[in-house]
C-alpha cells in the first residue's frame, strides 16, 4: 500500500501493528511467527514503513555501502536463541567475520521473504504500509489508533511495536545546511563530497565514527581526521577469543588440590 492510503484498516485484539521495518522490525515479526508455531492466535501482523524496501532499514541498506558490520558475525543472528543464524548463512561465502553492512541487508532480505511465506502456510496475512507514522493514541481499553501521515488512521487491537532504529542527534541542529557538516555519516555516499585534503572532524569516537573514518580512508581522503567525543577511546577490538594456556577444569583443580599433602603449622 502506498502513501497515498486513504482507507481505515481494522485487526482484531490478537493483531500487532510494527512502526518500522528494518533489523527491529524483521526480528518482531520473526518472533511473533514463531508463537504462532507454538499456539499463539495471530490473524493479521502490519508492518509501517517510510522506506520503499523492508528489511535492510537504513543501518544496512546500500546508503551504507563502503562499511563493514561492526560486530562479530557470531552476534548478528536474527533469531531468539540461536545468534549464530547470521554466520551459518553465509559459511559458502567464506569472507571472515567481518562481512559487509550491505551483505547483512542481503541476510535481512531473505529472511523477511521467508518470514511471509511461513506466515502465509499459517494463515496470517502481513500488511505492509509504505508511510510514517505521526501519532499513536488508546482507542478504547485493547486497541491503538495509528495515524499515518498526518491524515489517515490505522486501527490496531492490542499491541504496537515501535521498532524505530536510532535517530540522528539534534545537539547542533543550528548547523543542519551548513556546507561541510552531516548530521550523521549515512549515506555514505555525501562524505564523497569531501575535499580530500581537508581536516575532518568528527564528533564521536565509537563504532560509527569508525565507519566514517574506514570510508573516507577507503576512498582516497589524505588530509587529517580527528576523533573528539568525551571519552576519547576508541571501541573494543572483537577477535578470535586466545585461549588461556594456565586455564584448568574445576574437576581437574580439585583433583590435584587433593593429591596436595596437608600441611599443619
Amino acid at each position: 500500500m502506498g502513501k497515498g492510503l486513504a482507507q481505515q484498516l481494522s485487526v482484531t485484539q490478537s493483531d500487532v501493528a510494527i512502526v518500522g521495518g528494518g533489523a527491529g522490525g524483521v526480528a518482531v515479526v520473526l518472533h511473533l511467527i514463531e508463537q504462532a508455531k507454538k499456539g499463539r492466535s495471530l490473524r493479521e501482523i502490519v508492518m509501517i514503513e517510510t522506506r520503499d524496501v523492508l528489511s535492510p532499514g537504513l543501518a544496512f541498506s546500500t546508503d551504507c555501502q563502503g562499511t563493514i558490520l561492526n560486530m562479530h558475525s557470531d552476534t548478528m543472528g536474527i533469531f531468539h536463541g540461536n545468534p549464530r543464524d547470521y554466520t551459518q548463512w553465509r559459511e559458502s561465502l567464506k569472507e571472515g567475520p567481518f562481512p559487509s553492512r550491505v551483505d547483512y541487508g542481503k541476510h535481512l532480505q531473505e529472511r523477511w521473504i521467508k518470514a511471509i511465506e511461513e506466515a502465509r502456510v499459517h494463515d496470517i496475512t502481513i500488511t505492509t504500509v509504505q508511510a510514517s507514522a505521526t501519532d499513536i493514541d488508546k482507542a478504547g481499553d485493547t486497541a491503538y489508533k495509528i495515524t499515518i501521515n498526518n491524515q489517515t488512521t490505522l486501527t490496531t487491537a492490542h499491541y504496537v511495536v515501535l521498532a524505530l532504529g536510532n535517530f540522528t542527534g539534534s545537539a547542533n541542529s543550528h548547523l543542519l545546511g551548513k556546507a561541510g557538516y552531516f548530521p550523521n555519516p549515512w549515506p555514505t555516499t555525501q562524505l564523497k563530497s569531501i575535499s580530500p585534503t581537508a581536516h575532518v572532524l568528527i564528533a564521536g569516537s565509537r563504532l560509527a565514527a569508525v565507519d566514517a573514518a574506514l570510508y573516507l580512508s577507503e576512498n582516497g581522503h589524505q588530509g587529517a581526521i580527528t576523533f573528539l567525543s568525551r571519552s576519547g577511546k576508541l571501541p573494543r577490538v572483537q577477535g578470535d577469543p586466545v585461549p588461556n594456556p594456565r586455564r584448568m577444569p574445576c574437576t581437574n583443580l580439585r583433583d590435584r588440590s587433593r593429591a596436595i599433602p596437608t600441611r599443619v603449622i
